[in-house]
Formats: structure tokens, sequence, C-alpha cells
């Protein structure tokens, strides 16, 4: 019901059709028996299928950037790589751009293009995903990969330096960007831009002066500990939160910054797969009218082509 809803909210169909789709939304995120799920509570779904129907609800409307937060925090490890699959079928074959926020270096490691290192609000070095591990210059940086465990279990200092929180003074070192210019620079489009976003909350700056760009197409990683900023860059891109200062871009057009103020199309090319699965689809509805949802109320489907949809999701 959930997955019928969205459809039927974004476009003109009936409940039939919207179920159809569902059920359709459930096939792209490898769901067995679909027709079946839809049908079931998510508490009556694995943190794995919860998280799958998340990501149907998320595509429902083919957005152009999927912003992902923290998406496999709480899932076991072949759950995670599965989930990993899904994102790069979406990416592959319909050049879904997505900004994947996670503190798990190895699963952006293996997952994104390029990356942005956060650290106090502020990204302190950026460029392509094998540059930016293989040789990082900020110091930073350097203990995050430095902290990751030894599969041989060899001693090693990962203790992270004290260069600063949000509550406490960021060191003046900024690394620059990598020499190395991207290919979607050069021959693919940006999707998504975000020019000098600066946010606090009351008086403490959580955010400040973010600069990014994600190829249509590319997977973005955005690294950082808990409290330097992700998730609010997360609510700021998707126009759940109002930055303090800056904008963005979808498609080199700038944006409202306010999701209730995009255009119907804006705001179906933004959307957003949330940490917990379990606290992000709602319990009363079952999976079927929770994915069906926005693809009535932001793709116009009518109920039939909403359930064909999430068939087709999942």
């Amino acid at each position: 019901r959930q997955i019928g809803e969205t459809i039927m909210r974004h476009r003109p169909v009936r409940h039939e059709e919207a179920r159809w789709r569902s059920a359709e939304l459930l096939k792209r995120v490898r769901v067995a028996n679909p027709e079946r799920v839809l049908d079931l509570y998510p508490h009556e779904l694995s943190g794995g299928m919860q998280q799958r129907a998340n990501i149907a609800i998320a595509i429902a409307l083919d957005p152009a950037l999927l912003v992902m937060d923290e998406p496999t925090t709480a899932l076991d490890a072949s759950v995670q790589a599965e989930i990993i699959a899904i994102l790069d079928d979406l990416r592959r074959e319909h050049k879904t751009s997505i900004l994947l926020i996670s503190h798990d270096i190895n699963l952006i490691r293996r997952s994104c293009d390029r990356v942005a290192v956060m650290q106090a609000g502020a990204v302190v070095e950026s460029g392509d995903a094998k540059g930016v591990f293989e040789n990082p210059s900020h110091a930073y940086t350097k203990a995050l990969i430095a902290s990751i465990p030894a599969l041989n279990f060899t001693k090693r200092d990962g203790r992270l330096a004290e260069t600063g929180t949000t509550v406490r003074d960021r060191p003046d070192a900024t690394a620059a960007a990598a020499d190395q210019r991207d290919s979607y620079r050069r021959n693919g489009q940006v999707a998504i831009a975000c020019k000098g976003i600066s946010h606090s909350f009351g008086d403490q700056a959580v955010l400040h002066n973010v600069d990014l760009e994600i190829g249509q197409g590319e997977t973005f990683g955005l690294i950082g500990e808990s409290g330097s900023g992700k998730s609010t860059l997360a609510r700021i891109v998707t126009g759940l939160q109002t930055p303090s200062q800056g904008s963005v871009a979808l498609f080199g057009r700038t944006v409202a910054a306010r999701a209730e103020r995009r255009a119907q199309s804006e705001r179906r090319d933004v959307q957003m797969v949330f940490q917990s699965p379990d606290r992000t689809l709602n319990p009363r509805h079952r999976i079927g009218r929770i994915i069906s949802r926005p693809l009535r109320r932001l793709a116009g489907l009518g109920r039939s082509d909403a359930r064909n949809r999430v068939a087709d999701l999942l």
C-alpha cells in the first residue's frame, strides 16, 4: 500500500495498476514473490527486505538522484552486498546518480566513483575514489584509512587524530581537490550541484561552505564521522532542511530550498533512502501501498499503473 500510494500520488493510475507497478518495483530490487510481499506489513519483513521496499519507493518515480543515508548500517554483510549490487544496477541501467553517505570506508571504496571526506562540517578532501584512497593528501583522510582494521591483525596505530569536531575548533588545513578531472565532467552532465552550503543549529555551525557536484549516473561517496554534517547535507539536497546559506541546482537549474516549494518534476528527481528502514516504513500499511504512494502522488499514476510499477520495482 505504501508503495502504491507513492505511485498514485504522482501518476494518473488506478489502484489495480498501482499494485501491478508496485510488484514490478519489488522485482527490480530483487524481491522474490513480490505479489505476496505487497500484502505484508513492515514488521513481517527482515531488515534487508524492509530496505529493499524503501529503495522501491525511492525509485518508483525514476529519480535523477538517489540520496542514500547510511542505507546498510543495520544490515549484515551479505545483505549489504545485495543492496549495493541493486544500487549498481540502478546506476548502470538507468543512469541514476547516487549520493551514498556512510562512515563505512570499505563500503564507499568499493561502491563509489568519486568521494568527498567531511570533517566538522567541511569537505577537507575530494576526488576520484581510487586516488583519494590510494594517495590521501589530508591528515584526517589518512587517519580514517589508518583506522580500518587489517585482516591479518597486524598491530597498527588507527586512532584518529585530535583534529577538531563540530564543538571544537577545526583545523585550518584543507586539501585541494584531486587534480585528475573525472570523465563525467568531460562527457557527461552534472545532475546535482551544491554551491556554498552552510548551516547552523542555533550557535552551532554544522556545515561550512560546502561545494560538490554529482554527475549523471555517478555514485558519489560522502565520508565522515558522526556529527560531521553528512546527513544535514543530505536533508538540504532533498529539500527537507533549509540551509543557512548556499544553493542546490538540479541539471543546472537552481531549485527552491524547501521540497514543498519545488516543482513536482524536481521533487520526483530527488529521492532519499533513509538509514533505518523499520522507522521509515509505515507499520500500519502493507508494502504495496507504501511503494505505490509516491507513484500516485508524484508521478500521477492510477491504481492499475501504480500496481504494475510497484511489482516491477520489487
